[in-house]
């Protein structure tokens, strides 16, 4: 089955099909290895800006009280200390003019041994278009929980309100799980989608607030005439969070848009990662505090099966090293300008 990249495509970026079964790429890679920043990279505090427009607008006047659930679920508890959190939305910087990921959010909570806890539920689905937030985060909702622990984060999605604008077309969503080698998609049937982002949530520490990044470009195929929806995601507490940034070019100096960038963990695991943009720049967000080695990729299967092309790159299978860094609570490292 032929998938399409909803957000190159509609950036007008060359994609080429790739089948279920995830056939091997070419790729052009930068990978860090050292323990140091390198030449021409910076650090510099980071505080992620907040989402204002209509959207924002949208949820707060939809926003319920407590509801009585969650009042009965603190009162059986007897009196345990409560601790406030708010949850904000974002996604991995990716482009596409005119493409929209709308997901239609009837609430947020947060997951104790399989109960959830209400952090805000909506009195209607508001309608979120994740791709809307790609440098600033949009706030969920707040509330005050027993101080006990969490293990996760809850996004509550109505598939059948929710849609892509792809092509200037609106198509409908299906959520479930994509397979991990073939890329063989799962439905979940379920009327709501329950979106989880796995996090260690001590409530006896204070007040806390966590950054929830849903990751379209990896989320995302288009496959006839819907759109699957996979669950590929990332969270970090904001206080921790770190963030990595910086510039794509090819050996003119001219802007590599599409390239696929990563962050992986010392163990070579996803952190994060996002497309560069039509300037070049990307900004992989809501990783923790920690030291990370980049990836930059000119062909990429993404995790939903979606084979993405970078363009106006100078040599197709061109790599280069860089130098890992550590990256402390609460800064942006900048690496600077990667010539690919």
């Amino acid at each position: 089955m032929k998938r399409l990249s909803l957000l190159a495509v509609a950036a007008a970026i060359a994609l080429a099909g790739c089948n279920a079964g995830g056939a091997t790429t070419s790729q052009s890679s930068l990978l860090s290895s050292a323990s140091r920043p390198t030449a021409g990279s910076s650090l510099k505090p980071f505080s992620m800006p907040r989402y204002t427009g209509s959207m924002a607008q949208e949820i707060q006047s939809h926003t319920r009280a407590d509801s009585a659930g969650n009042r009965q679920k603190k009162d059986s508890l007897g009196g345990l200390p409560t601790f406030g959190i708010d949850i904000s939305l974002l996604d991995a910087p990716i482009f596409g003019a005119g493409a929209q990921v709308n997901l239609a959010v009837i609430g947020v909570q947060a997951v104790s041994n399989g109960t959830p806890y209400d952090i805000a539920s909506y009195t209607s689905p508001v309608l979120i278009n994740v791709l809307a937030l790609q440098r600033a985060a949009l706030p969920l909702g707040q509330s005050t929980l027993p101080a006990m622990h969490y293990d996760a984060i809850r996004m509550i999605v109505d598939p059948a309100q929710s849609n892509i604008v792809f092509n200037g077309n609106s198509l409908p969503m299906s959520f479930g799980f994509f397979e991990s080698s073939s890329h063989a998609f799962t439905a979940s049937g379920a009327p709501v989608a329950n979106i989880d982002f796995p996090l260690s949530i001590d409530g006896t520490t204070g007040n806390q607030s966590f950054l929830i990044d849903f990751n379209a470009f990896e989320s995302v195929a288009i496959s006839g005439s819907g759109a699957q929806i996979g669950q590929t995601k990332a969270a970090a507490q904001e206080t921790t969070a770190a963030v990595i940034s910086g510039n794509v070019v090819n050996s003119s100096g001219s802007a590599v848009s599409g390239a696929t960038v990563i962050a992986h963990n010392p163990d070579g695991s996803v952190a994060g990662s996002t497309q560069t943009a039509n300037d070049g720049t990307f900004q992989i967000h809501a990783l923790t505090a920690g030291t990370y080695s980049i990836s930059v990729h000119n062909s990429y299967v993404t995790q939903a099966g979606t084979n993405v092309q970078a363009s106006g790159v100078s040599n197709q299978n061109a790599s280069q090293t860089l130098p890992a860094s550590n990256i402390p609570a609460g800064y942006q490292l900048n690496v600077g300008t990667i010539t690919n």
